[in-house]
């Protein structure tokens, strides 16, 4: 069976997260060294990990020329994606995008896009992987592969002692809300 480059890569992908979950992470990170060769691998508390020869020898050849995994990550959506004091992405995407980019033993470079623009620029061969807590639809499967690597979902929540009384499904529809961002898919659930 032949895989296209674009699932081959997913699979790699997803062959760095799973060992990461399954040999555990060290707690000293790429430090000064990592700095001073300009990787951007984890510094400082950050999470790290050690490089797989193995996984490092199944990355496409156009990734092992380019010497980088080039990630878009729509930044900010904390906790996902957001910068500290020091301008530098953390949170959940850049830091996991790091770490596989360490445990395949490869630079990552996380690329700054708006949400409406990382399919474009994935579709473009701008950017390699898509990092950024995109709902995996039958809609985006029918262009993109997935590695599901987080759940999320919706909840909405009251003021302090629920004063409207908002405990049944046609209550809660019939009062308006907001999403931040469109579109919004939201189910009101009663409790």
């Amino acid at each position: 069976m032949k895989l296209s480059k674009k699932t081959s890569f997913a699979l790699v992908a997803a062959g760095a997260a799973l060992a990461l979950l399954l040999s555990g992470c060290s707690g000293s990170g790429g430090g000064d060294t990592a700095k001073a060769a300009g990787a951007n691998l984890p510094t400082g508390d950050e999470i790290s990990t050690t490089a797989d020869p193995a996984l490092t020898k199944l990355l496409p050849e156009n990734i092992v020329k380019a010497g980088k995994i080039n990630i878009a990550v729509d930044i900010p959506f904390p906790p996902m994606a957001m910068y500290d004091d020091n301008n530098r992405e953390i949170g959940f995407d850049p830091e996991l995008g790091r770490l596989i980019g360490q445990k395949l033993g490869i630079d990552v470079s996380l690329n700054k896009q708006a949400f409406d623009s990382v399919i474009p620029s994935l579709q473009a061969k701008k950017n390699d992987i898509i990092m950024s807590g995109m709902n995996d639809t039958p809609e985006r499967q029918a262009t993109l592969s997935f590695v599901d690597y987080t759940h999320g979902g919706f909840a909405i929540a009251v003021k302090k002692g629920n004063p409207r009384r908002s405990r049944r499904r046609r209550t809660c529809a019939a009062r308006p809300f907001r999403c931040r961002r469109r579109p919004c898919r939201a189910t009101c659930c009663a409790p």
